[in-house]
């Protein structure tokens, strides 16, 4: 669904938009170069079918979405509640659940007409395995904070960063 922010800041009415190729939750999604992005995530009984595959669709003047399109290139992993973000020329996706929590990244290249190149998995890993976490970039670092603790179901306080260089992701390090 999407809606109009007014002038007022107020949202106009809700409008149904177009729908995914294939049934996904527990996905990630960032916006670059006038298209949405859909990450892996999961489907079936509580998302246990773990999903690999990348949509995008192109995002309207009038802020509805194109149709979803496949993308040719999949992730390395399949990655339940990974975080999504669009930096630069690069897609990356960041931890996540492929049957075990992720401490890994992995970055795809922004093609010219806003298809995925391959999708690489980067050396550099997070400190910790995160899922369920909350990532932002600001000034140069890309953030990841919090997530899913791997024992015990509690939440993790721990928070990390990487720097950005000229598309190249720096080492991970604690907060």
């Amino acid at each position: 669904e999407f809606s109009a922010i007014q002038k007022d800041g107020r949202l106009a009415p809700w409008h149904t938009g177009s729908k995914l190729n294939e049934a996904r939750g527990f996905f990630g999604a960032a916006a670059h170069g006038g298209f949405i992005y859909a990450v892996g995530g999961g489907n079936g009984p509580s998302g246990h079918h773990l999903l690999r595959s990348v949509e995008r669709a192109a995002i309207q003047d009038d802020g509805s979405l194109g149709p979803w399109q496949r993308e040719a290139q999949l992730l390395i992993y399949p990655r339940r509640c990974a975080k999504v973000v669009a930096v630069g020329a690069y897609l990356y996706a960041l931890g996540g659940f492929g049957g075990t929590l992720f401490d890994s990244v992995e970055r795809a290249h922004f093609n010219g007409d806003g298809s995925l190149g391959p999708w690489e998995l980067l050396t550099g890993k997070l400190t910790m395995p995160r899922y369920i976490h909350a990532e932002a970039e600001v000034n140069g670092r890309l953030y990841v904070l919090g997530g899913h603790a791997q024992q015990g179901g509690l939440g993790e306080a721990a928070v990390e960063y990487a720097p950005l260089r000229n598309g190249a992701l720096g080492q991970w390090q604690a907060s």
